[in-house]
């Protein structure tokens, strides 16, 4: 792609053709003529060239340079976009021509601006929106981002007149792929096809937790010669409106639609999550059949943020767990145990809603009914519990083995053996949130909230019942975090997770850290996002990155996963 600004710096009076003494071009460069009244002919052609010419893909590198500059001259490129909704993102640079009047971002390193150094493509992961706290994201996959790049003589704050202007289409369907909407059963979603006959390795392409459907990630994974499907998962079309309750036959059916499409090359499915879309495939890769691979991009290995339910795991042993004086619920413990695959009855006994406020005599009774709660309950195992209990709790669980029936053993901790008084609540079997406590809360100097330790702590290591439990996936996992990260500690979670795996005899699983690299890790040349609003919270809050060093891990992490796919799910006809 070529533009030529001989008729702008005409228009601008830059390029002169008349008798006159001195010609004054772009940067320092003076011609005299031999004589006062001779004609001097001087024509300044400045013209920007894009390589590949045309349109390409978003994730693809192009070759920035400008000729017919005067030698060492000073310029600043700028380059600005502007998304769906009129936003505005941009970035600038200022560079020097060579001795030949040549200027190429390949050679030449940019001396200030946006970005330093030699960064070929700095002009486009540079961006910045103009107003803050706003993410660069790609809603309409059918439609290019238009960039235009400029040409501006001198070096910015003080630019003269424009040389040159290019306006430069970066896409995200390869010629050729296909774009169907799926609407079966509950499943919504997108499915993009590559354009050479298949069957295609599939892919299922999960988001964060802004909710929506999100396609552009999908789009150019499609023209690497994957069957990509972008599925959303709430806050669109009649999809809930919530992360409250999430469940994982949802995103089975998703796995089977892909798994019967006839483009889709089976016997399993590949998948791609960051953030919120991370942990939801790393439950997939837990317990649902059909995936062969799975990639999971600064995700948690505990599930965060509501409940995710599956029909199909249990039934469990039981246990009732009882607490000593304090009264009240706490549940601590049973999650602990439900963690080791039990389903656990924490019970409370008083000062607890419509609980009495004191407890001064024992009623075997309301411990009975909850007996047979566990009993009659579809995820519990045989006919008989077990009770746990500390303290006052643990004299109650000695009265309950002593007077009713179904008592299968009995732990006692630090009980006295006498009548007590006192005791936490049922868990089903659906995975506990971790939980947060907003008082970790920090506030930088900029004002913006630092949430990157709000999390509770994960007691209990690798083993905490919250983890997800990764070691009965059946394909392999590749972990990709940012060292960066602000949202939460990926690159902890990750170790976590490794622990977890070799703890019940799985192999060491591939983790990718990259330093200075925040939360939204994209598809190449993308924007870094260092803050915006959280969805959750409603208030700004910092990703975490730094420019440069996130830009660079964006290329690499798209070539891993294109590697890693390849390798587990078989290659494209493409590739």
């Amino acid at each position: 792609m070529v533009a030529s600004s001989q008729a702008l710096l005409r228009h601008f009076g830059f390029c002169r053709w008349g008798p006159t003494p001195w010609v004054q071009l772009a940067g320092s460069l003076k011609l005299r003529t031999g004589n006062p009244v001779s004609w001097t002919t001087v024509r300044l052609v400045t013209t920007v060239t894009l390589e590949p010419a045309g349109r390409c893909r978003w994730d693809e590198p192009v070759r920035i340079t400008v000729r017919g500059l005067a030698p060492g001259q000073p310029v600043t490129l700028r380059a600005s976009l502007r998304d769906e909704k009129g936003a505005l993102f941009r970035a600038h640079a200022r560079y020097c021509a060579d001795a030949a009047g040549l200027l190429d971002l390949e050679r030449a390193p940019a001396l200030g601006g946006s970005f330093t150094g030699l960064e070929p493509m700095g002009l486009f992961w540079a961006m910045e929106p103009e107003k803050p706290l706003l993410r660069l994201v790609k809603r309409d996959v059918q439609t290019p981002f238009a960039v235009e790049l400029e040409v501006l003589d001198n070096h910015e704050p003080r630019v003269g007149r424009l040389l040159g202007r290019v306006v430069h289409e970066r896409d995200f369907l390869a010629p050729g792929v296909r774009r169907e909407p799926v609407r079966a059963g509950r499943v919504r979603a997108t499915l993009f096809l590559p354009p050479e006959p298949g069957p295609f390795p599939g892919i299922v392409d999960i988001l964060g937790a802004g909710g929506g459907l999100l396609e552009y990630r999908a789009s150019l994974l499609a023209g690497k010669g994957f069957a990509v499907m972008a599925l959303a998962y709430y806050n669109y079309e009649d999809l809930p409106k919530g992360l409250e309750n999430l469940h994982l036959e949802y995103f089975e059916e998703a796995v089977n639609y892909l798994l019967n499409h006839p483009q889709v090359k089976g016997p399993g499915v590949g998948l791609l999550g960051i953030s919120k879309g991370g942990e939801l495939c790393l439950s997939m890769a837990s317990f649902l059949k059909g995936i062969s691979a799975a990639v999971i991009i600064n995700g948690s290995v505990a599930y965060v943020g509501g409940n995710l339910h599956y029909k199909g795991s249990g039934p469990f042993p039981g246990i009732i767990d009882i607490f000593g004086i304090g009264g009240g619920l706490l549940e601590y413990r049973a999650s602990l145990l439900a963690g080791h695959g039990f389903a656990t009855l924490a019970l409370a006994y008083y000062d607890f809603d419509d609980l009495p406020k004191k407890f001064d005599m024992i009623h075997l009774e309301y411990f009975e009914e909850a007996l047979c709660y566990m009993l009659q309950h579809s995820q519990i195992k045989g006919t008989r519990i077990g009770l746990l209990g500390i303290s006052l709790g643990a004299d109650i669980c000695l009265s309950m083995a002593s007077f009713l029936k179904n008592i299968s053993a009995t732990v006692s901790i630090n009980g006295s053996g006498f009548s007590g008084h006192r005791v936490i609540h049922y868990k089903d079997s659906n995975i506990p949130p971790l939980g947060h406590d907003l008082r970790r809360v920090k506030v930088a100097f900029s004002g913006l909230l630092d949430i990157v330790d709000i999390r509770n702590d994960i007691i209990g290591g690798c083993e905490n019942p919250c983890m997800i439990p990764i070691e009965k996936a059946q394909g392999p996992i590749l972990f990709i975090v940012g060292q960066d990260d602000h949202n939460w500690r990926s690159e902890l979670y990750a170790q976590i997770a490794s622990e977890r795996l070799q703890a019940h005899g799985k192999e060491k699983p591939q983790i990718i850290s990259y330093p200075g690299t925040g939360h939204y890790i994209e598809p190449p040349y993308f924007p870094m996002c260092p803050a915006s609003l959280h969805k959750l919270l409603d208030k700004p809050v910092m990703w975490g990155g730094e420019p440069r060093a996130h830009s660079k891990a964006q290329v690499d992490a798209w070539k891993e996963i294109l590697t890693f796919f390849t390798k587990h799910l078989g290659p494209s006809p493409k590739l």
